[in-house]
């Protein structure tokens, strides 16, 4: 009788713990250190910015605000680390910015694209670009410059300067990108559900509108411009299932950022603070159209 007590002492102390986190404002104020060591030397002299490019304001503050919008799930190691980490990088390049982790809370398969376009509806109206970053890639290279990408969207994590992936079309990582310019091209695809395939098909949207993409200069490396905070336990969800393969490669004309909201069950908006750096916390449950995807749960054996 007092194991039987005991383990419903533990399940309710972890229940309770996962409430806080996951559905009420967070405190997480933690003394865990970055994994990555190189993190904390990171040069911070001879900064090149690209000053004459966006309006600056007093003692050289961008005026034009940033969102730094990153899709969530699972990753509290990699979380705790890059909101300390890249608001004061984003702090000393004098970029006024939110960050909002966008976390998806269902039981639904990943999907960044329409994390990333319910992130855009709740920033458009206060910010004048956004930033779309993986939770696990943390820059290192000040010369890397997160300022309002003037001539279009700006690919920090170029083939040439990812730490991972270098084959020619890759086009994830972390966009620069104007609200402009995301609304231009209707947002992500809304049917990419599992590990990978929304970028590619979002670099087919974002030529087809004709839009010059660029990417940091006079950097010879991305071994030493980003730290690559990956696990290698992290299993990837690669799998596809039922018509999905056909669907993934190839230009979807259906969905985007103007039908999101359709795909969108409900969330909640949350304070966080980490470390003393606040942050904005969107806890989301996603809806599937089973008729329309019905790959966006994994099947039972």
């Amino acid at each position: 009788m007092k194991t039987l007590f005991r383990i419903i002492i533990a399940i309710l102390i972890a229940l309770n713990c996962f409430i806080l986190l996951f559905l009420y404002p967070v405190s997480t104020n933690t003394q865990e250190s970055v994994s990555c060591p190189v993190c904390r030397n990171a040069p911070v002299t001879n900064i090149k910015l690209e000053l004459n490019s966006p309006e600056l304001g007093r003692d050289g503050w961008q005026t034009e605000r940033l969102a730094v919008l990153i899709p969530y799930r699972d990753r509290f190691r990699e979380l705790v680390e890059i909101v300390p980490y890249l608001s004061d990088f984003l702090t000393l390049q004098k970029i006024p910015f939110s960050i909002w982790i966008l976390n998806q809370v269902d039981n639904h398969r990943f999907n960044r694209g329409l994390l990333l376009n319910l992130g855009f509806i709740l920033t458009s109206n206060s910010n004048e670009y956004i930033c779309l970053h993986d939770v696990d890639l943390l820059p290192l290279n000040h010369n890397i410059s997160y300022r309002f990408p003037l001539s279009g969207p700006s690919h920090l994590t170029s083939p040439d300067l990812h730490p991972q992936y270098h084959y020619d079309k890759f086009f994830g990582g972390i966009l620069l990108l104007t609200n402009e310019h995301f609304r231009l091209v209707n947002g992500f695809s809304n049917i990419f559900w599992g590990w990978g395939r929304e970028d590619d098909e979002f670099q087919l949207r974002v030529r087809k509108a004709g839009l010059q993409i660029s990417k940091p200069e006079g950097i010879t490396t991305g071994y030493d411009t980003f730290y690559h905070n990956h696990l290698v336990d992290r299993k990837r969800d690669k799998d596809l299932y039922f018509n999905q393969k056909m669907l993934s490669f190839r230009r979807d004309h259906i969905t985007g950022l103007e039908t999101a909201l359709s795909s969108i069950d409900n969330y909640s908006l949350h304070e966080v603070n980490i470390d003393g750096y606040p942050c904005k916390l969107v806890n989301v449950k996603l809806d599937c159209d089973y008729d329309f995807t019905p790959f966006c749960d994994t099947p039972l054996d």
